[in-house]
């Protein structure tokens, strides 16, 4: 995961696949996997990696590996 070193806001990622996650209101209420631009309004792709999100937050430059 890509990070700026003056952005230190934890990041919401699955435990289990490392992916990116978050909640899209026009898609429901509930935590998704995506790819692409977390800041960015309309710049993400959901995607079904084949099981649940299992959230957990890790802060820039950290691996979802090290979890």
């Amino acid at each position: 995961i890509a990070s700026d070193d003056s952005d230190d806001e934890p990041i919401p990622v699955c435990r289990e696949c490392g992916g990116l996650v978050g909640i899209f209101p026009d898609h429901g209420l509930c935590w998704q996997h995506f790819r692409g631009d977390g800041a960015t309004s309309g710049a993400q792709q959901i995607y079904e990696p084949g099981h649940e999100p299992a959230v957990t937050w890790i802060l820039p430059g950290e691996e979802p590996d090290d979890l």
